[in-house]
């Protein structure tokens, strides 16, 4: 006869350590579950159904546990269940108080006057509350009989102290009692995850399980319903005999074998000679502790079965809408400045560019400088290059920029006034998939890029109102030197001139324009690749800019050096009272 158990874990956690097996040595735990170990929490919980009827015969107890382990076992295991990470759980190391170091008090005995006045053989004086004082008394055997809070007879306090020089201190040694607990120690808890809605089964196949003098399996599944958890306590489970037709029923998918082979784990089993007394024995009795495996047991091995591929669904994924805005919140523990601006712009773009490589590809180009100079152009409106290397001079291409809030980087956003198709968004969201590095080698400093609904709405210097006043969010760094070698102001070159000149490559009439400029510290610039080696500093000065038009005008305004990557971008401002420079 096959009996037939399904068994769900109602946290989806299954924790257990094999027998005498240290928990760092085995980081898998126990799986599949030992038939030794349900063996045992059956016998456990005929106890407690003892306790809610008649007395339970020896003999239908020693027949449950004969027919156990006369049963051939395996079992159908979670296709999708998997090692879960190693836990760390404080654990009482023995049941008794762990004292901590013991207050010292030097008990001052009393004179007749003072034990009636006080009430006691000794006292202390201690601070109460605030500048008050108080009394702690005590008896003759030194335990604490009376606490006097608030004392405020001065005499009393006087005649205390005279006690005190005159007397001899008897001292006492006491624990507080607030302060003690249980030894503790942090100890591996090795889990194993079960999905959601999936089920471990048992199938015990054995010839004594329908023997009719003893109601068998009528006490099995009395013992199974009263099972609430199996292993640690941590593991809640359900567990019960299945009734319906074997033929409803997946098959097994774990075995045991009498010998070990490769990928092979060891279970612990009961042997077919097992006694009731083996099985009910305490870890603690001394042919237990003493022995490698429990009296009554063996090893068995079992090998796990493997997980199945996953499966590409079917049909096709729907292309993305075309957007001329991607934006992603930015998190961080340590948020990045405004220095850091373009380091991360352009670690973004350039993990952006190898996924968009590596998709068009099928994974066989990453770098740019090996891509065809078909797929080349194809990447230009990402990159800011042509199919030759060179950089686009019409500032068509994508701005890499951040959202600023409350002077901190909260948006990275990818603007162009071409949209973005579904291949470059695909890339920009596999870009932001694993937490982008701005730090360098060895160095755990990471930001988490989270997509943002197409709903969000854009940030300001995406304003699609016309504004007579813009101000810089990100300091403006002048594309070319101010000054020259000798510290001289160059000829045309100063920052205004710099800014009206970013306007007119842009198409804007730079007359009557208002500039207002203040310095904004140091910022790092994108350096090209090819550039990288040279002796050039990437730190430049930048500033903060205020521009005034005539009339209104429609932004977006990224002016200036690394004006792509997140430098120079112009927000909406108030220009009240502002005077041109």
């Amino acid at each position: 006869m096959q009996v037939v158990l399904r068994q769900t874990f109602t946290l989806g956690r299954f924790h257990a350590t094999p027998w005498k097996v240290f928990p760092y040595d085995d980081p898998h735990g126990e799986w599949p579950p030992s038939p030794w170990r349900l063996l045992r929490a059956i016998v456990a919980r005929s106890y407690q159904f003892e306790r809610e009827r008649p007395p339970i015969p020896r003999e239908q107890r020693e027949g449950l546990v004969a027919a156990f382990c006369g049963s051939e076992v395996s079992w159908r295991l979670p296709e999708f269940s998997w090692r879960g990470p190693g836990l760390r759980q404080y654990q009482p190391v023995e049941f008794k108080w762990a004292n901590p170091t013991p207050k010292k008090l030097k008990l001052i005995p009393l004179d007749q006057e003072l034990s009636t006045a006080l009430g006691g053989r000794f006292a202390v004086l201690e601070k109460g509350r605030g500048d008050l004082l108080r009394f702690e008394v005590f008896d003759e055997e030194r335990r604490s009989v009376r606490l006097i809070e608030d004392v405020s007879d001065r005499e009393l306090v006087k005649s205390f102290k005279e006690a005190r020089r005159r007397g001899t201190p008897v001292e006492l040694r006491r624990y507080p009692p607030d302060a003690r607990g249980y030894s503790k120690s942090k100890v591996q808890d090795n889990i194993w995850l079960i999905p959601d809605g999936e089920e471990l089964l048992w199938f015990l196949t054995g010839d004594l399980w329908e023997r009719q003098d003893m109601d068998l399996l009528g006490l099995l599944d009395a013992c199974l319903a009263r099972m609430t958890y199996f292993g640690r306590a941590e593991s809640i489970t359900e567990i019960g005999r299945v009734r319906e037709p074997s033929v409803n029923l997946p098959v097994p998918n774990c075995y045991l074998s009498e010998r070990r082979g490769a990928g092979m784990v060891p279970v612990l089993v009961p042997v077919r000679e097992a006694t009731l007394g083996q099985v009910e024995a305490s870890t603690d009795d001394k042919e237990v502790a003493g022995a490698t495996i429990p009296p009554g047991t063996r090893w068995m091995y079992a090998e796990r079965p493997l997980r199945p591929a996953p499966v590409r669904p079917s049909g096709r994924v729907p292309r993305l809408k075309p957007v001329q805005l991607v934006q992603f919140a930015i998190g961080s523990h340590v948020p990045p400045g405004l220095r850091e601006i373009v380091r991360l712009t352009q670690r973004f773009r350039g993990r952006a560019l190898r996924a968009f490589l590596e998709r068009a590809t099928n994974g066989t180009v990453a770098d740019w400088g090996k891509a065809s100079l078909d797929l080349r152009e194809r990447a230009r409106l990402l990159t800011g290059k042509d199919s030759a290397g060179g950089p686009l001079r019409d500032h068509s291409h994508a701005v890499f920029f951040v959202h600023v809030y409350n002077g901190k980087p909260a948006r990275l956003c990818m603007w162009r006034r071409e949209s973005f198709d579904d291949a470059e968004q695909t890339a920009l969201l596999a870009a932001a998939e694993a937490p982008l590095p701005l730090g360098y080698t060895g160095d755990p400093w990471t930001v988490t890029l989270v997509p943002m609904d197409s709903l969000v709405p854009p940030p300001p210097p995406l304003s699609a109102l016309a504004h007579d006043c813009w101000e810089t969010a990100t300091p403006f760094v002048p594309p070319r030197h101010v000054l020259d070698r000798r510290g001289h102001l160059k000829h045309g070159e100063s920052v205004e001139d710099q800014v009206r000149g970013e306007l007119a490559n842009r198409g804007i009439d730079p007359a009557n324009v208002g500039v207002s400029i203040r310095a904004a510290g140091w910022v790092k610039v994108h350096e090209p690749r090819r550039g990288r080696g040279d002796q050039t500093n990437t730190e430049k000065l930048g500033y903060r800019v205020k521009i005034r038009f005539p009339a209104p005008v429609l932004g977006p305004f990224f002016l200036g050096a690394s004006s792509h990557f997140g430098l120079g971008s112009f927000v909406p401002a108030a220009c009240a009272g502002e005077t041109a420079v």
